[in-house]
């Protein structure tokens, strides 16, 4: 029976462990969309992971030390 009320409790925790995630999850597809949408409008870039790779070379570039 103690096993049962372990397994319950872990199962809450889960249930919310997931529904957390869900949430982030549903937050940060706008920037999916949204780099969806760059790909689209511009001939550069071939796929997301190229306009962030863009992104981190400029940064790089331009960073002030």
């Amino acid at each position: 029976m103690h096993n049962m009320y372990r397994l319950r409790s872990e199962l809450k925790h889960m249930e919310q462990h997931r529904a957390r995630l869900v949430d982030k999850l549903s937050k940060q597809s706008i920037f999916e969309q949204f780099l969806t949408e760059v790909m689209s409008a511009s001939s550069e870039f071939v796929d997301i992971r190229s306009i962030i790779s863009r992104y981190h070379t400029l940064k790089q570039l331009y960073e002030v030390d």
